[in-house]
């Protein structure tokens, strides 16, 4: 037999009793009061840090929610632990600034003369996302004034994409770099990797290692048989340089080239994820290469000097598509694949 219901009470008033709110946007209002009390307010700063003689008025909880470098220093028993004011040695005022933007609003702006101390620094404080970042715009500018500099630098940070892309261009314009300062003060072991990944014998290889050798030939004469053993040569009209490939998942890129009997081809790679794949043809004796990463660009390689020009760009961007060329109409087309929106129809480029 049911009991009766006590006198007052209802089906709605028992369900309230055990009503749980979830405010959803809790989170994100509590984080922007924090950064509002820290900014505009200037409240609650409980470390200094001093920089080239400036001092920031930061907080110990934002700076070691964001790095683990500081995190670790805060939570140990190292004096910075309890140190009211701590002073940074390895990084300059206008860099740790742009430090701080990142840190405390989650923006920075990124300037080339910068660039690679804001690598290095990002790396040493351990703020991953600044790093990779940074990692993805040098290796988007990497050229033959600073191809070796950057190459070393992705070297000593353990940077293999990074790697990658300057150690391509370096043995691609080997002959333009084999008399700088730069090459001459290469470190044994990058020079052998170059060298070992297929350089186009029209680099003169040959000489950039003598170059190097009788630059210290005292020192390093040692390393003459090793680098020549070393040395691969390739026959070059067209090198492809080939992004994308994982262990669970494998992009491929696929170039069509009506190449003479004595041409070769030779594909350098590299462990990285390749979201956006480009189309490539051979036309007018020149390789073109179009959409990828950059959706609407063209880019030309010149078959005689094996350097990249950029062209018109197109009218419309284009991912994962096939291109053709027409030597009558002296035009190449784009077959299939898509743009970033919607998918695409043939198009003249």
């Amino acid at each position: 037999m049911e009991s009766p219901e006590e006198p007052g009470a209802s089906m709605d008033e028992n369900y309230f009793v055990n009503y749980t709110f979830k405010d959803r946007s809790h989170s994100g209002r509590v984080a922007q009061g924090i950064m509002k009390l820290c900014l505009e307010e200037e409240l609650f700063a409980d470390v200094t840090i001093s920089v080239e003689g400036r001092e920031f008025q930061l907080h110990r909880l934002v700076l070691s929610a964001q790095s683990c470098f500081f995190r670790s220093m805060f939570t140990s028993n190292l004096k910075e632990a309890h140190n009211r004011v701590i002073v940074l040695q390895d990084v300059s005022e206008s860099v740790f600034q742009l430090l701080v933007d990142y840190i405390y609003h989650g923006t920075v702006k990124l300037r080339a003369e910068e660039l690679q101390e804001i690598y290095e620094v990002s790396d040493m404080y351990q703020l991953t996302s600044l790093f990779e970042e940074c990692s993805r715009f040098l290796a988007r500018t990497v050229q033959v004034g600073n191809c070796l500099q950057v190459m070393w630098l992705a070297d000593r940070h353990s940077d293999p994409e990074l790697y990658t892309a300057a150690k391509h261009c370096a043995k691609t314009h080997l002959a333009q770099l084999q008399n700088t300062e730069e090459f001459l003060h290469l470190p044994h072991h990058l020079l052998t990797d170059i060298i070992s990944d297929g350089v186009p014998c029209s680099q003169n290889p040959t000489e950039a290692i003598e170059a190097w050798i009788n630059f210290n030939k005292e020192e390093r004469e040692a390393f003459s048989e090793s680098l020549r053993t070393s040395l691969k040569e390739i026959g070059e009209n067209v090198h492809i340089y080939l992004i994308g490939k994982e262990s669970s998942r494998t992009h491929s890129l696929a170039v069509s080239l009506h190449c003479a009997e004595d041409d070769s081809i030779s594909v350098s790679g590299q462990n990285s994820l390749c979201h956006q794949i480009t189309a490539a043809c051979k036309h007018g004796g020149d390789l073109y290469v179009v959409g990828g990463s950059i959706p609407r660009r063209m880019w030309k390689c010149n078959n005689a000097t094996v350097d990249w020009e950029w062209c018109a760009p197109l009218p419309r961007d284009r991912l994962q598509h096939t291109l053709v060329s027409v030597p009558g109409k002296d035009a190449i087309y784009s077959l299939g694949g898509k743009t970033l929106h919607s998918l695409s129809l043939p198009d003249q480029c």
